[in-house]
């Protein structure tokens, strides 16, 4: 009792302090930033102005906006941002670590350019400030100061990376419009695949290392990736070179070389790629290769491979008259056309029957005179349009076109989906 009657009052008067307290916590407002101005130049527009010019101070006053696609924040990209609008996209150097803090990728900015400069490094526009090499005494395109950067930069409105959407292409499409966006680039391998993205030196100093990755449309179409041993997965393997997939970063060039540089792992992530090989091994009929697994194989081996099985749709054909295909102008997809009667000499099958790229196709010959061309040609059974033909023959190209040719026989089966 005794100690119940000490306990007591000292409740009470913990109830009394507490019920008197009625201050409520400060919860801090964060106010969407508002830029008044506008710009007055898209970044094509600036880029174009200045272009092929080394170093060249920006003295007029000069405002772009865009949308921040890629910053520093896995350590793969260093002391940049991307700025990217409608018309093109450009780097922005700057003296300062951990910048995704304050320009998260979908932040609108917009940077009055006067007092900055305008650069090319390996032929790679840049914005930035000037940077001279103790060594050399050459100055060229370097970084600007953030204290600098700041006064000029202004973002307007919160992050929106929904609205940031990059370009998709292959190797073989890339060209100087593409250069300062964010791509998608398709249909690729890494050549040396099921190594780390990059490693340090031996003295465990910071190194960027090139990985090359190639078409699997055409296997001398190949895209430099930059990769620093400074970002997060560099000790993350890259995918074996058997799997084939896409992968997104920034688009730069060193001189004339186009070359890809990821933003974080999601940009190479293992779940982007597939095993190209396929699910059968094209030894039988019951097991064929998928249209995909013959076009990689065909374009990893010289010459031709042994005769296999190759299941797809049959989904349009190459016209009358034509000797090689480079363009969708050559084919026919998924119609058939009154104008241009199909051939009787070919077919192209995919793998989706809705397939409208032709270099997602195969090109299968029908030989004069067998069932294979009678039975399955368009020209006279239009009704073959999205069935499915599981065949075999010699995969080798023809009209330059992934192919199979049937050079020692044939065998085919014709079914509904």
């Amino acid at each position: 009792m005794k100690i119940f009657k000490n306990i007591l009052p000292l409740f009470v008067a913990i109830l009394f302090i507490t019920s008197c307290d009625k201050r409520e916590l400060d919860i801090p407002i964060i106010e969407e930033p508002v830029y008044n101005g506008e710009a007055n130049m898209t970044i094509q527009e600036f880029k174009n102005k200045y272009a092929g010019q080394a170093l060249v101070k920006i003295d007029t006053a000069i405002i772009i906006r865009g949308l921040v696609t890629a910053n520093d924040i896995s350590g793969n990209i260093y002391n940049q941002i991307q700025l990217q609008d409608e018309t093109g996209g450009i780097c922005i150097t700057i003296e300062r670590a951990s910048m995704f803090t304050v320009f998260s990728v979908g932040q609108e900015v917009f940077v009055e350019c006067k007092g900055l400069y305008y650069g090319e490094y390996g032929g790679y526009p840049q914005l930035g400030y000037t940077y001279t090499n103790p060594t050399t005494g050459v100055t060229a395109i370097g970084r600007i100061a953030w204290f600098f950067f700041r006064e000029r930069a202004h973002l307007n409105g919160f992050p929106r990376p929904e609205l940031v959407k990059p370009v998709e292409l292959r190797i073989g499409q890339i060209n100087n419009s593409h250069v300062g966006k964010l791509v998608t680039v398709r249909d690729v391998y890494f050549e040396r695949g099921g190594e780390p993205f990059a490693e340090p030196g031996p003295d465990g100093s910071i190194q960027t290392q090139s990985k090359m990755l190639a078409s699997i449309i055409a296997e001398s179409q190949k895209l430099t990736a930059r990769n620093s041993s400074a970002a997060n997965f560099a000790f993350h393997l890259m995918p074996d070179k058997n799997s084939v997939g896409s992968v997104t970063g920034v688009l730069s060039t060193y001189y004339n070389a186009y070359q890809i540089t990821f933003r974080d792992s999601l940009d190479v992530s293992p779940t982007r790629f597939y095993d190209g090989r396929g699910g059968g091994t094209g030894e039988t009929a019951d097991s064929p290769l998928s249209v995909r697994a013959g076009i990689v194989l065909q374009t990893r081996t010289s010459g031709n491979l042994n005769t296999m099985w190759v299941k797809g749709y049959i989904v349009g054909y190459v016209k009358n008259g034509v000797t090689a295909v480079n363009s969708e102008s050559n084919v026919v997809l998924g119609f058939i056309s009154d104008v241009d009667a199909p051939p009787q000499t070919n077919i192209l099958i995919a793998d989706d029957p809705n397939e409208t790229d032709y270099l997602n196709c195969i090109f299968v010959e029908l030989p004069s005179g067998t069932p294979l061309r009678t039975n399955v040609n368009l020209y006279r059974n239009p009704n073959n349009l999205g069935k499915v033909l599981t065949v075999q023959g010699t995969l080798t190209p023809r009209y330059s076109l992934p192919g199979s040719r049937f050079n020692t026989g044939y065998d085919f089966i014709l079914s509904n989906p």
